[in-house]
């Protein structure tokens, strides 16, 4: 699935990043101990991230799911 396209396909105000790395993935899910759903490993090989209007974080990046879910934990 093109994910770039289906949130621009949903809102014009969107900032995308560059694609994270499958190296990046694995070690996110290797220090949180998960297995990412296929969903998230595509947008995220697609944008490490995606920013909304007004900085709104509408897909995180690698680094901000790790280190929430750590401190949440």
């Amino acid at each position: 699935m093109a994910w770039k396209q289906s949130i621009e396909n949903l809102t014009n105000h969107c900032e995308f990043s560059y694609p994270a790395t499958s190296g990046m993935v694995g070690k996110a899910q290797d220090t949180l101990s998960i297995k990412f759903p296929d969903e998230l490993n595509g947008i995220l090989a697609e944008s490490n991230g995606v920013q909304g209007e007004y900085g709104l974080g509408l897909i995180w990046p690698v680094e901000r799911i790790v280190e929430d879910n750590l401190t949440f934990r």
